[in-house]
């Protein structure tokens, strides 16, 4: 359902984008014609943007009717907004540590933000299932953009730590590659996530009674994953150790 409207999002950016080109071409076909009170022709430019938007009307476009002026200056104002909103969504993605996924924007206009005198404590827990077997599990995205948004708001590493418990059905995307594919048929597209995990110094946990009660086998587990007695227990610790909770839903 997400690809489906990913994809009609695609092709409806497209569209406008082609709109967006013809509306253009009629605003600089007009804009050429506007002339200065001696007849000359008027160049627009940055500099005189507001001179030309001022002699910018129907009486200074020949053969022309208030409302194809209306319609020029609508159309620039459109054009305007279009390019702002372009120029924000073609801002660099940020990835300080995590690199391969978990990217993030700046926001320098940010009044709440981080505080580097402060040891960040946090345990991500979760249970659901991966409903694309061939992708990344999609919470290790929000996971792997909340560890780099700290630290790009000046939070060291050695002062962020962070821990995430998987169970229920989301234990499935512990299995090493060998055991994933015997039930998915496909590759574990997970095993690199605990491995950035890993090197980033987030611990990865998976909640024991949810092994048994799914029929894993323990040997088939990733070594770059915790076994836990239960994600009871593995939760209640980190949080007598002062971890925050979040919960993925």
């Amino acid at each position: 359902m997400l690809r489906s409207y990913a994809n009609g999002l695609d092709r409806s950016r497209t569209c406008f984008f082609c709109i967006l080109i013809v509306g253009l071409v009629f605003v600089l076909s007009k804009i050429q014609n506007v002339q200065n009170n001696d007849g000359s022709k008027l160049v627009p430019s940055f500099h005189c943007i507001e001179e030309f938007w001022i002699k910018l009307d129907y009486r200074t476009i020949p053969n022309s009717q208030p409302l194809t002026c209306y319609t020029v200056k609508m159309l620039i104002y459109i054009l305007a907004i279009c390019l702002l909103s372009f120029s924000l969504n073609a801002q660099t993605k940020l990835n300080p540590v995590i690199k391969d996924f978990g990217s993030l924007y700046d926001v320098p206009m940010a009044k709440v933000k981080a505080d580097p005198s402060l040891e960040y404590k946090i345990v991500v827990e979760f249970r659901q299932a991966n409903e694309h077997p061939k992708e990344m599990h999609q919470n290790f995205e929000h996971i792997g953009r909340m560890y780099n948004l700290h630290v790009h708001d000046k939070i060291s590493q050695e002062k962020l730590q962070v821990v995430v418990v998987m169970y229920g059905p989301a234990a499935f995307c512990v299995l090493n590659n060998e055991a994933y594919k015997s039930k998915f048929k496909t590759d574990n597209p997970n095993l690199k996530v605990f491995e950035e995990f890993k090197k980033a110094g987030i611990r990865t946990i998976v909640c024991g009674k949810s092994i048994m009660l799914l029929g894993i086998d323990p040997a088939t587990i990733s070594n770059d994953v915790e076994l836990s007695s239960s994600r009871f227990i593995a939760v209640s610790t980190l949080a007598m150790k002062g971890y925050a909770l979040f919960q993925m839903n």
